[in-house]
């Protein structure tokens, strides 16, 4: 494989990329979006950024030297709104993207959602790359989630998948299927203290840590409910939604005696630092997660991870080497896991020197080089 370096030195001929991302936040999948478009940059490749923001900016806001075109979507409270405007926003980027007709592009799509910008590729013959993230996409409608697979089966010339088991599961038919991890990028792990190297020593309270997406399918509720049976724990439940979606969600302002709800936050590095273990409630028979962008997160902070038993969480966690495999509605094998961590303190320093051994194994520069050559072939 060539290195992006030699990639710029062999003379080919580099085309504009045109990404498009609905919806710009502080997700998994836009900074893993972000780190692709910076690799990109790196490789002289000049990049058009079509995405929405939504109440606070994401992790594409601060992009350098990148042209972005803001898409006309808006969630509302009422889901008949949202998907109003979502439609309205692929019908816009259908349009807006043919001005790209005469020029040598790529188009870009990142998850299946923006299946707009992927048509118009197809209708203008050129190349679509899909970068797919997910396998499950609760709570959007059976027939919806068919068309997103449809069109991406119809449109796409090569497929970024983030996991083997998503390669597994969700391979696109007529494209050439790649497999590239995600990975941390050097801005996040520079960071990290050092000291962490040989795991994390506990000092204070053993805080136990969750950050997603706000949706019930994320074992939100299974979170709450350890958090009333462990009293004498301290839980952080980190949200990727906006104070005002948080309080719409529980009726006003959430109050626990030993459980913070937080509002989405660039710098999450407070929350790893503070942590001892960190959970993945995912649900399965609802959402399976295709990779887990913060269990590799806490693993660089030496967190033992309790994750569920299916999915793409596999390739990261280890069955009782760096953290637990336990279906998310088993209470009291989650209540068992976590007090053995709590209490044996050299079971979770093995666990955590694991954690961190693991995180080793995802390395951005395999990344960088893999990201450049899908767009440079």
């Amino acid at each position: 494989m060539r290195s992006i370096k030699e990639s710029k030195r062999s003379g080919v001929k580099k085309k504009k990329i045109v990404v498009v991302h609905l919806r710009n936040d502080l997700s998994g999948s836009t900074r893993v979006l972000q780190q692709s478009i910076l690799t990109l940059q790196k490789s002289g490749l000049s990049v058009d950024l079509f995405t929405a923001t939504i109440d606070y900016k994401g992790f594409l806001s601060e992009i350098p030297d990148i042209s972005i075109y803001p898409i006309p979507y808006k969630r509302y409270s009422r889901r008949i709104g949202t998907f109003t405007s979502y439609l309205f926003a692929q019908v816009w980027l259908f349009i807006r993207l043919l001005k790209y007709r005469s020029q040598d592009i790529t188009i870009y799509i990142n998850t299946v959602m923006p299946f707009g910008g992927a048509l118009a590729g197809w209708v203008m013959k050129k190349d679509v790359v899909y970068h797919l993230h997910e396998v499950s996409l609760a709570p959007a409608p059976v027939l919806l989630k068919k068309w997103l697979f449809a069109v991406a089966n119809l449109t796409a010339k090569k497929a970024i998948l983030v996991s083997d088991f998503l390669i597994n599961e969700k391979s696109l038919t007529k494209a050439e299927n790649i497999r590239i991890h995600n990975v941390l990028s050097q801005e996040f792990l520079s960071q990290v203290p050092r000291s962490l190297q040989n795991g994390k020593v506990i000092s204070g309270d053993f805080r136990v840590l969750m950050v997603c997406s706000l949706a019930p399918y994320k074992g939100i509720n299974e979170f709450i409910g350890l958090s009333k049976q462990m009293p004498d724990i301290q839980f952080d439940l980190v949200l990727n939604a906006t104070k005002n979606e948080i309080r719409h969600i529980f009726n006003g302002d959430p109050e626990f005696r030993n459980l913070t709800i937080h509002s989405a936050k660039r710098d999450v590095h407070q929350f790893y630092s503070k942590a001892a273990l960190l959970l993945n409630l995912s649900l399965a028979d609802e959402h399976v997660e295709t990779f887990g962008m913060t269990i590799l997160e806490g693993m660089v902070y030496g967190l033992p991870s309790i994750v569920p038993c299916v999915g793409g969480v596999l390739e990261l966690v280890e069955n009782g080497v760096n953290g637990f495999l336990i279906d998310s509605k088993d209470q009291d094998a989650l209540f068992e896991a976590i007090t053995l961590m709590k209490e044996d303190t050299t079971l979770y320093q093995q666990l955590s020197k694991s954690a961190i051994k693991k995180s080793k194994m995802f390395n951005s520069n395999d990344f960088d080089n893999a990201i450049a050559k899908t767009f440079l072939t």
